[in-house]
């Protein structure tokens, strides 16, 4: 927590500041994910690329990737009590919990465990189809970022498609290739 002179801290323009989304980067991530995808710049995308960089999923991954990711990924506002998804949906989307806690239930035995902030759900549906395992709801107001698989699957594409695009053009500097 950063500490300011009293002088500063009782200033109504640097008070005000100081609570927008400008100065605090936890609602800056947010407020980014709020932001229409085609509508981010890319200062935007590389500060949720950045934030994804600290998550084991996304630790390895090249900076390029994180930041066509970031420009894909949007934010959703759960309060308590609401479902985020039900057994049967759609794996179509992968979450991971940005503010938090959200409930796993299966109806017949009900609640099995909690998910906090940080972590994440959702990968294996939006990488093989599965249908949802497990109902989700929010334990408070809870903020999940969001990835569709769509978008996911458009970006490993791209990804994919540059590192041929450098491999092919490597293999053509070597005379026996050329």
């Amino acid at each position: 927590m950063h500490h300011f002179p009293d002088w500063l801290e009782g200033n109504k323009i640097f008070i005000d500041l100081k609570n927008s989304e400008l100065f605090c980067m936890e609602k800056k991530i947010l407020a980014v994910c709020k932001i229409d995808s085609y509508k981010r710049d890319q200062f935007e995308k590389r500060l949720v690329a950045l934030f994804l960089q600290k998550m084991p999923l996304f630790k390895l991954m090249p900076l390029d990737l994180l930041e066509n990711i970031g420009g894909r990924i949007v934010t959703r506002k759960y309060e308590d009590g609401e479902y985020i998804c039900r057994i049967g949906d759609a794996g179509d989307c992968m979450y991971l919990i940005y503010q938090g806690i959200l409930e796993i239930c299966v109806p017949v035995t009900g609640k099995v465990g909690e998910m906090k902030a940080g972590d994440m759900l959702g990968k294996r549906a939006i990488e093989t189809g599965e249908k949802r395992n497990a109902d989700l709801r929010a334990k408070g107001v809870t903020n999940l970022l969001c990835l569709t698989a769509m978008d996911y699957n458009q970006c490993l594409l791209k990804a994919m498609e540059k590192e041929k695009k450098f491999f092919k053009e490597f293999l053509l500097q070597i005379p026996f290739f050329a």
